[in-house]
């Protein structure tokens, strides 16, 4: 495998893109995110991938597109990506059942000629407006040969790999609906098999825009924080009962610990304080800190205070303090390395220090993954529990149903609104109109109480 930076400074944080078969480097030179550098793996004509380049990175998240799909399937660990996105591509390329007919993938090797290409790779593209731009190249005979290797390579490794191979634990898989290279029953079929979350595009072109989905998908602090920002304004505290709600759960069942009273704590995400006050009242903290991208004021819940305006996944890779008590309500789902964000949580508190947070399971606010590109990626329970494991003790997690029931259409978008939980990119990717008939919001809260070992 080759291996280009597209951006490479001093981050810890990186976007691994795994190229759909004969694109270059430069075809997902758009993809950029502040603060991420971007590393594009192609030509799995070898194998082989060099894993010391994601050294030095705290946190990755792969876009695997296509065939890249099986080479990122068949080379990363779980332990060296936070996220894992599939788009049109399945772990098992050459299959009749869970990726492309074994008969078509030999015969488009066996039969790979410039003319054929370039047929194959309209089909990729679907419209000529995106041939044009992106998939219009003229490919020498030298280069055609070689990728003919390329696809007779993986043939081979499909065939060798499909029995002994684990592969990774993928977030989410996205499928075009009428996919012309992979068929969508068999990606359907596939991620199935592996319990994997899956998005319909309402889409026939194999082509994905991958700028867009990490522009929707991976969560930007700064977005989130205006959006919150907006949202915490007297309107939220009218809007957000589920979020009140989840709130009240999780100090019941941080209360079930028997957390002691006049400690160090530290609340991450406090948005307008409901949560806040709530442990002022029933801990009386000799000190409160708090950390959230938007901090709206005083709460004056213990004698003495300090407040943080910044990103809490950032901030907490420095911090220095050690706390007696950690809590967060409904926030952690927006950051990009839960994982690593639950290890710095257990370095910063003090020895039997408690760890009390809500976050939401793989399906919450299922109404809306129809209508929107990209949903929040959600990690189940058996995740969490096997990440706490390393440094916590007397671990409890539950979860709960929250309906809610609205009169009209526009009490939902209200809601949707005010209480800023529709989506973390510059848009929603919700066409309003397409909200006409919502009238019901579901949410799968996830609540965890544990102790630091």
């Amino acid at each position: 495998m080759k291996a280009e930076f597209l951006r490479h400074t001093s981050s810890s944080k990186l976007i691994l893109i795994f190229a759909g078969w004969s694109t270059k480097p430069q075809f997902y030179s758009d993809i950029c995110r502040k603060g991420w550098d971007v590393l594009v793996v192609y030509d799995y004509t070898e194998p082989e991938f060099t894993h010391e380049l994601l050294a030095g990175y705290d946190t990755v998240w792969l876009f695997a597109w296509s065939l890249g799909v099986f080479a990122a399937d068949i080379t990363l660990s779980d332990s060296e990506v936070a996220a894992a996105i599939a788009v049109n591509g399945t772990p098992d390329p050459v299959s009749d059942e869970y990726g492309i007919p074994d008969n078509i993938f030999k015969a488009t090797a066996e039969n790979l000629s410039r003319q054929n290409l370039i047929k194959f790779r309209k089909r990729m593209a679907g419209s000529s407006k995106v041939f044009k731009e992106k998939f219009n190249d003229d490919f020498s005979d030298e280069t055609v040969g070689h990728l003919q290797e390329e696809l007779f390579r993986i043939y081979d490794l499909a065939k060798s790999e499909e029995k002994s191979r684990k592969g990774l634990n993928w977030n989410r898989a996205f499928i075009s609906l009428d996919d012309r290279i992979f068929p969508a029953a068999n990606m359907k079929t596939a991620w199935a098999k592996r319990n994997v979350p899956v998005s319909i595009l309402d889409s026939a072109d194999h082509y994905v825009d991958l700028a867009a989905m990490v522009d929707t998908l991976l969560p930007d602090p700064e977005i989130v924080g205006k959006k919150f920002a907006e949202a915490n304004s007297s309107t939220y505290d009218k809007y957000a009962f589920a979020q009140h709600k989840i709130a009240s759960r999780l100090m019941e069942r941080l209360l079930s610990l028997n957390p002691e009273s006049g400690k160090k704590i530290l609340e991450v995400g406090c948005g307008s304080g409901f949560l806040s006050k709530k442990l002022g009242e029933a801990l009386s903290p000799a000190e409160a800190h708090f950390v959230d991208l938007a901090i709206p004021g005083i709460f004056g819940i213990a004698p003495e205070e300090k407040y943080i305006s910044g990103d809490a996944e950032e901030w907490i890779k420095e911090c220095e303090e050690k706390y007696d008590l950690i809590v967060s309500a409904s926030t952690v789902q927006w950051f990009s390395d839960l994982r690593l964000f639950l290890k710095n949580c257990s370095k910063t508190l003090r020895s039997d220090g408690i760890l009390a947070f809500s976050t939401f399971l793989p399906g919450n606010l299922e109404e809306l993954d129809t209508l929107r590109p990209s949903p929040l990626l959600y990690h189940p329970a058996e995740t969490l529990r096997r990440w706490l494991d390393e440094d916590f003790k007397d671990i409890e997690i539950s979860a709960e149903r929250i309906k809610l029931e609205f009169g009209t259409s526009r009490d939902a978008m209200m809601h949707l609104k005010y209480t800023g939980v529709a989506g973390s990119s510059p848009s929603s990717g919700i066409n309003p109109l397409s909200l006409r008939n919502l009238k019901t919001l579901t949410y799968l809260p996830l609540y965890v109480v544990c102790r630091k070992k």
